[in-house]
């Protein structure tokens, strides 16, 4: 308010100070032409007086005494006699001036000329005298354009001398003004009116604050519940869709050819299919409750027996986990409550802690009687939740893990951009490489470090024993990396390595039909594989001997099922180097997850896509149009990539250097 008070004070100023300027000097110029043509018509008259009274010697001797105008003596023919400035030899004839030859017409003339090269305008009068000679009296002064221009430097200091005035002024007045609206307290206007115009705007501003208050508060819980509901469905629905979709379609395409794999095909897709059932039972449970249409049925049981059978059923999830389980109850505790809902709580409940047990993965469950009531509890171990998610516990869908937070927002996909800034302040881009950010951790392995040539870049590289090779990737955090190795006195170690990768072309692959005895088997085999590599590495001869009859025994099984079966159906993994010291490589690998996000420049829609292979754990990201094929969790990936990883560290302390 206070900024557009003082803008259009300033223009009305301006405008008032151009505009009287302008008048005036309209006015002044139409007085001042009045004034100097009567000046030279009374000089033209004096001097023809003087030249009657003492002839043309009036001209020579007297006349620079009268007057300072130009004073030029005509003869009829047009020839200078008399010229006041100049020597009548050096000037031209007359006979084609204008007030000449008005003034043998007419015997006068006035007239008014101008000189746009020296800005001048000068006043003419002649008069034609008796013996037909004509007097011309000129008298030269600054034009009017030239006298505003030399008057615009005065009128410049009047006007910023009018426009501090008028700021200070202005100033003062607003703040006076505006202070006590400025004071208002707009969520409740009618605690102090101001100015009593103000108090039927102040009325309506408090009914509507009252309205909105109850409006946000309502859109913001229906928001959460939308946005949360939307993004856990979509995120617990995708998972089991997937792997219906994919053995279907295995089954669709003749992959089951016989009653096994069919049987397995089906298994997965019937387990699955019971999965989706019982969340889809327990939205429908939670939209019952929160209606009111959902009916209570009280009844008398036994509360230890029903979360007995809760663990019961869990058995195997426990099992899995590798947890263990402690319930703390000495006898029956009959309580009167639901007992279908009692049981599906204590189950939610057993299956949260199950998922997030962590250190000795303990979980305990306690009941406790408090009077007429009894309170049941369960405890895990593991990292306790935060305390600033402790209010929202009790909100529909909150979830403390925000390992999902990348399929609500943010991508964990960038470009960096590397460069300075010159002396201009200009940033001076020197090279930029586009990144994907991976949180896991997908190596232990001892990791090498090695500068770029060409530019301040680093390459990493570990001796995976997993994949078999000298892995080599693209350092994204060089800069940290640089500035430990720069900071003297402190060490430090690479304590892992998380990898990511970008491709720009891949294919899906369906998956190879395991059982569970046969993962296992694998992973035991992997494992030991893992153990005589690394023994070989530390000059074992007979882990080395072991390797070169597994991989001779293994070269000959390939070769005979070649011949029979295809390539990617024998092959499950595979990690392959694209070129010697290079950090490019082509793999085939199980999806585990699957993520579809868009690039918020391009439009672009680009898969997130989790991948083990050969044992080893890394993200990669590739564009939908260049992918082959429809991705789904269980499936394979196969593709060249570009490896990059970031370097996770661990602080040593000090050196004593």
């Amino acid at each position: 308010m206070k900024k557009k008070i003082l803008n259009h004070t300033s223009i009305m100023i301006v405008l008032a100070v151009l505009i009287t300027f302008l008048a005036a000097s309209v006015v002044t110029y139409s007085k001042f032409n009045t004034y100097m043509q009567n000046g030279v018509r009374e000089e033209a008259r004096y001097i023809c007086l003087g030249m009657e009274e003492y002839g043309d010697t009036f001209l020579l001797k007297r006349l620079r005494a009268v007057s300072s105008s130009r004073v030029t003596l005509i003869q009829k023919d047009g020839t200078v006699l008399f010229d006041s400035q100049t020597s009548p030899e050096k000037l031209e004839n007359h006979s084609n001036r204008p007030e000449f030859m008005e003034a043998e017409k007419d015997g006068k003339s006035e007239s008014i000329r101008y000189s746009e090269t020296f800005a001048k305008k000068t006043f003419y009068y002649a008069v034609r005298l008796d013996n037909g000679n004509v007097l011309r009296v000129g008298k030269t002064v600054d034009s009017v354009y030239s006298t505003w221009i030399s008057s615009l430097a005065v009128l410049g200091i009047l006007m910023v001398l009018v426009l501090i005035l008028e700021f200070a002024f202005v100033e003062r007045q607003t703040r006076e003004l505006i202070k006590p609206i400025n004071d208002l307290d707009l969520e409740h206007p009618l605690n102090n009116v101001c100015y009593e115009e103000l108090r039927p705007l102040l009325v309506r501003v408090d009914e509507q604050n009252r309205q909105i208050r109850q409006q946000v508060k309502e859109l913001k819980e229906a928001e959460e519940i939308r946005k949360e509901f939307s993004a856990n469905v979509s995120h617990e629905l995708k998972t089991p869709i997937a792997l219906i979709q994919g053995y279907a379609e295995g089954l669709q395409e003749g992959m089951g050819e016989d009653k096994e794999s069919r049987d397995y095909y089906c298994d997965v897709i019937v387990d699955e299919a019971g999965k989706m059932n019982k969340m889809v039972k327990q939205l429908l449970t939670l939209s019952s409750l929160e209606s009111g249409s959902d009916r209570t049925v009280m009844e008398r049981f036994d509360l230890t027996e029903l979360i007995q059978g809760v663990i019961n059923s869990a058995r195997i999830m426990v099992q899995q986990a590798e947890a263990e389980v402690k319930f703390e109850c000495s006898g029956p505790v009959w309580v009167w409550a639901d007992e279908f809902k009692i049981e599906e709580v204590v189950t939610n409940y057993l299956s949260n802690a199950i998922h997030h047990a962590g250190g000795e993965k303990k979980i305990v469950i306690r009941i406790t009687r408090d009077g007429d009531k009894v309170r049941v509890s369960v405890f895990n171990t593991g990292t306790p939740i935060p305390e600033e998610a402790l209010p929202n516990l009790w909100m529909k869908f909150y979830k403390v893990d925000k390992a999902r937070t990348r399929e609500y927002g943010g991508t964990g996909i960038g470009l960096s951009i590397v460069g300075e800034l010159n002396e201009e302040g200009d940033f001076e881009r020197e090279f930029y490489f586009p990144y994907v950010e991976c949180a896991q951790e997908s190596s232990t392995a001892e990791c090498s470090v090695q500068r770029h040539v060409e530019k301040e870049t680093y390459a990493g590289m570990v001796d995976e024993s997993c994949v078999g090779i000298s892995l080599i990737f693209y350092v994204q955090n060089f800069l940290d990396y640089r500035e430990k190795v720069l900071k003297k006195g402190e060490a430090f170690k690479i304590r892992s390595i998380s990898l990511a990768g970008f491709s720009t072309g891949g294919k899906i692959l369906l998956p190879i039909k395991k059982t569970q005895k046969q993962i296992q088997m694998a992973k035991v085999a992997a494992k030991n594989r893992n153990n005589l590599i690394e023994a070989a590495k530390n000059g074992d001869e007979d882990a080395m001997e072991t390797l070169t009859i597994e991989d001779i025994d293994l070269y000959s099984k390939i070769s005979r099922r070649a011949m029979k079966e295809d390539l990617y159906s024998i092959i499950d993994s595979c990690f392959m180097p694209c070129g010697i010291e290079c950090d490019q490589y082509s793999v085939i690998g199980e999806i585990k997850e699957i993520q579809k996000i868009k690039n918020k420049y391009t439009n672009e829609e680009i898969y997130w896509l989790n991948l083990e292979c050969s044992d080893l754990n890394f993200i990669i990201c590739i564009n939908g149009k260049d992918l082959l094929g429809e991705p789904a969790v269980g499936r394979r990936f196969k593709g060249q990539i570009w490896m990059q990883g970031i370097l996770n560290f661990q602080e040593l302390g000090r050196t004593g250097n």
